[in-house]
């Protein structure tokens, strides 16, 4: 009797580890997917490896991308940003937008 209750220990206990597992395997996927909201699955392909994130990004402009590397990428407060750059968070959400909208335009030229 006893050792059953000890399998079913064993056994919560298991289960409680996959799921924290699994748990965290869905927090760095939802993390690592900073661009899904922007592009489309099938686009998603493409945005693959960071080297070609960071070939992407080197086609922007020096102030483009820092604000897309920061933002999108570091996920720091675009009103954090805005200080960082002395410009008003408004400016930095409109350069975002503009500068997101180069990159889509050179995912989809390509």
């Amino acid at each position: 009797m006893e050792n059953q209750s000890m399998i079913h220990n064993y056994r919560q206990m298991l289960k409680r580890i996959a799921w924290r597992l699994q748990y965290q395997a869905k927090k760095v996927a939802r993390h690592e997917s900073v661009f899904e909201d922007v592009w489309t699955k099938e686009q998603m392909g493409y945005v693959d490896s960071d080297l070609f994130v960071k070939e992407l990004l080197s086609s922007l402009p020096d102030r483009g991308r820092f604000i897309l590397q920061k933002v999108v990428i570091e996920g720091i407060p675009e009103r954090e940003v805005a200080k960082q750059l002395n410009i008003s968070q408004k400016r930095v959400n409109v350069c975002k937008t503009k500068f997101l909208q180069q990159l889509r335009q050179k995912l989809i030229s390509d």
